[in-house]
C-alpha cells in the first residue's frame, strides 16, 4: 500500500503560485472545467473548416463509402482497398455521421465529432491519471496543459486516428497506473477489476485503432517501470488471467469477419504497405532525423510549452519522486521510438504528450527547485524569451497566411494578433514572477479566445487553400450531375466533397469524357491543359470555360491553377 500524501506536489501551493481555489479542484468541479475547456478549444470550426488533405480526407471518404455500401469490414478508397489503419476509427466515425448526419450531406464535422470525444476523453484520463500520481490539483494541471497544446487542439479538430487512439491509450495508462503505484490509503490490495479492465480494455481498442502504436507505449512503459523498481509483482493487479481474453474478445472479430469474407490478407498488406516502409524510411516525403520532435516541441506545445518545457528540465530535481519516475518510465522509451522511427509527422508523438503534461503540472503546483543555480536562472529566462519569439511568429504566420491565401490583413487577423498579444506577455511575465498557475490560467483564457477565433472566422478564409470547397460551390450536388472529371488535381478533399464516382483522369481523357457524357464538368490542372484543349480541338468540342481558381497546394508546397469547363451548349 502506498501513501504518496508526503510527495512535494500533495501540499499546497504557496500564495504566490496559487490561483485556482481549493474549491475548484474538489467534487465534480474539475471535470466541469476541464469540459468546459475542451469544449471552447475542440469544437470551434468544426464545420466551418472544410476537409483536410491528405489524410483526414482520405477517412472520412473510406468512411463514408463504408455507409454508401454497407461494407463494415474492408475500408475503401474509391475503388482501392485503404490497408493504412485498422478498423475502428471508421466504425466510430460511420456511427457518428449515422446518428447525426448521412453520407450524402458531404459535411464534415459528424466526421470530425469522435476526434472531439476522442481528445475530451484524454483530457479526463489525463487527470485522473494525475490525481492518482500526484493529487488532483496537479492533475488539473496537467490536464489544462494537454487540451491547450496545438497539437492537442489540431489533432481534436479532424477525422483521424490519433485523438481516439490517445484516449485508448490513456485508458491502458490508467490501468497501468493504478496497478503500478499500488492501491492507496483505505484501498484494497487487490484494487479490484479496475486496474484489469482499463488496461486491457484500452490496450485491445488501441490496437484496432492504430495497430502497434498502443501496445507499443504501454509495453514500453511497463517494461521500463518494472525494470526500474526491481519488481513485477505488480502486474498481477491487471489480472492477465482474465483480461487477456479480454483483449482477444475485443480484438478478434474483426480478423475473423475479414477471415470470412475472404480479404484476411487486408493485414498482412497494411504491415507491407504502411508499417514496414515508415520503420525502413520516410514514407511519403515525411522523413525527418532523430531530435525533430524535440525541436518542434515549443510549437506543438504551445502556448502550454511556457510550463511544460521547464517541467520537463526539472524533473531531474525529483527524480526520486515515484510518480515523476512514472512519468519518465512513460515517456521517455516512446519518445526515442519515435525519435528513432525514419517517418515522422507531427502527431506521431501525441501519446507522450500526456505524461509531458502532467511534469508541466507538478511544476507549475511545485514552482522551480529550490536554490536553483545562477546558470539555472539563466536558462530559464532564455526559454521564457524563446517561448515568446514562437509566440510572435505563430501571430505573424496567420497574418502571412492571410496575406497569402486569403483577402489580406484585415479586421480578422488584426483580432487574432491582439488575441495572442493579450495572452503571451502577461503569461509570460507572470511566469517571471514565477507564478505558474496564474501563467496557466492566462493560456487557458488566450486559448479559449484564439482558437474559437482561428477556426471560425480566420481559417475558413483563407479561400486559396480549399480548392475544393470552391469547386462543390461551383457546380450542382453529386447526386444532380454526373461524375466530375479531374486532370492534374488529385486531392482526396476533391473526392469527399464532389462524390465518391469522381474521376481522376489524364487531361486528353478529361477531354473525351465531356464529348461523350452530357451535362459533365471536367476539372484540369494547368500541366495537364495542353494535352486537354488539344484532345477536346480534335474533337471538335466546343468547351465553356466556367471559373478558374489560382491557389496553393499545402500538402507539396506547390502552386496551383485549376480550371472548370463543360461542353458549350
Amino acid at each position: 500500500m502506498t501513501d504518496r500524501s508526503h510527495s512535494p506536489a500533495a501540499h499546497k501551493a504557496g500564495p504566490l503560485l496559487r490561483s485556482i481555489p481549493e474549491e475548484a479542484v474538489a467534487g465534480w468541479r474539475p471535470y466541469a472545467i476541464l469540459i468546459a475547456f475542451c469544449a471552447l478549444v475542440f469544437l470551434p470550426g468544426l464545420a466551418g473548416l472544410p476537409p483536410m488533405d491528405r489524410d483526414e480526407s482520405r477517412f472520412a471518404q473510406a468512411t463514408k463509402q463504408m455507409l454508401e455500401t454497407g461494407d463494415y469490414v474492408v475500408p475503401y478508397f474509391q475503388d482501392q482497398p485503404r490497408t493504412k489503419k485498422p478498423v475502428f476509427i471508421y466504425w466510430v466515425q460511420a456511427a457518428s455521421v449515422s446518428a447525426l448526419s448521412d453520407a450524402g450531406a458531404n459535411e464534415i464535422w459528424p466526421y470530425r465529432l469522435p476526434s472531439v470525444l476522442g481528445g475530451m476523453a484524454s483530457v479526463l484520463l489525463t487527470f485522473l491519471i494525475g490525481a492518482r500520481l500526484f493529487d488532483r490539483r496537479t492533475g488539473l494541471m496537467g490536464g489544462l496543459l494537454l487540451g491547450g497544446a496545438m497539437l492537442m487542439v489540431g489533432q481534436s479538430h479532424i477525422a483521424q486516428t490519433d485523438a481516439v487512439l490517445l484516449a485508448t491509450i490513456l485508458a491502458g495508462m490508467y490501468g497501468l497506473t493504478l496497478a503500478g503505484l499500488g492501491p492507496q490509503k483505505g484501498e484494497s490490495s487487490e484494487m479490484g477489476p479496475a486496474p484489469g479492465l482499463f488496461f486491457w480494455g484500452g490496450l485491445g481498442l488501441s490496437i484496432l485503432t492504430k495497430g502497434p502504436i498502443g501496445p507499443a507505449v504501454l509495453g514500453f512503459t511497463a517494461i521500463a517501470w518494472g525494470v526500474l523498481r526491481k519488481d513485477a509483482s505488480w502486474f498481477r493487479r491487471l489480472k492477465p488471467l482474465w483480461g487477456i481474453p479480454l483483449l482477444i474478445l475485443i480484438v478478434a472479430p474483426w480478423p475473423l469477419a475479414l477471415w470470412h469474407s475472404g480479404a484476411f490478407s487486408f493485414i498482412a498488406n497494411a504491415a507491407q504497405e504502411d508499417l514496414i516502409p515508415k520503420l525502413m524510411g520516410g514514407q511519403e516525403s515525411h522523413g525527418a532525423p532523430p531530435g525533430t520532435y524535440l525541436v518542434s516541441l515549443f510549437a506543438a506545445f504551445w502556448p502550454m510549452s511556457l510550463i511544460v518545457i521547464p517541467g520537463i528540465v526539472t524533473a531531474w530535481h525529483y527524480r526520486r519522486e515515484p510518480a515523476v519516475q512514472f512519468l519518465v518510465c512513460w515517456a521517455l522509451p516512446s519518445w526515442i521510438m519515435f525519435e528513432a522511427v525514419p517517418t515522422k509527422l507531427p502527431h506521431y508523438v501525441l501519446p507522450t504528450y500526456p505524461a509531458l503534461a502532467l511534469l508541466g503540472g507538478f511544476f507549475a503546483v511545485n514552482g522551480l527547485p529550490p536554490r536553483l543555480p545562477g546558470w539555472g536562472r539563466a536558462l530559464f529566462w532564455l526559454h521564457l524569451a524563446f517561448w515568446l519569439v514562437v509566440g510572435f511568429a505563430l501571430a505573424g504566420g496567420a497574418l502571412f497566411a492571410l496575406t497569402q491565401y486569403g483577402p489580406g490583413v484585415d479586421w480578422r487577423g488584426i483580432v487574432l494578433a491582439l488575441i495572442v498579444l493579450a495572452g503571451i506577455l502577461p503569461a509570460a511575465w507572470l511566469a517571471f514572477r514565477r507564478r505558474f498557475e496564474p501563467a496557466i490560467a492566462v493560456l487557458v483564457l488566450m486559448m479559449a479566445l484564439f482558437v474559437p477565433w482561428l477556426g471560425s472566422a480566420v481559417a475558413p478564409a483563407l479561400d486559396k487553400l480549399w480548392i475544393a470547397r470552391e469547386v462543390a460551390s461551383a457546380i450542382p450536388p453529386h447526386d444532380e450531375r454526373p461524375p466530375l472529371a479531374s486532370a492534374g488535381f488529385t486531392e482526396p478533399s476533391l473526392i469527399f466533397m464532389n462524390g465518391t464516382g469522381t474521376l481522376l483522369v489524364p487531361g486528353a481523357t478529361a477531354a473525351d469524357y465531356l464529348a461523350d457524357t452530357p451535362r459533365a464538368y471536367a476539372l484540369v490542372a494547368g500541366e495537364q491543359t495542353e494535352a486537354f484543349l488539344d484532345r477536346a480541338k480534335a474533337r471538335n468540342l466546343r468547351l465553356e470555360r466556367i471559373r478558374q481558381w489560382d491557389g496553393f497546394d499545402y500538402t507539396n508546397g506547390d502552386p496551383l491553377t485549376l480550371i472548370l469547363y463543360k461542353a458549350a451548349e
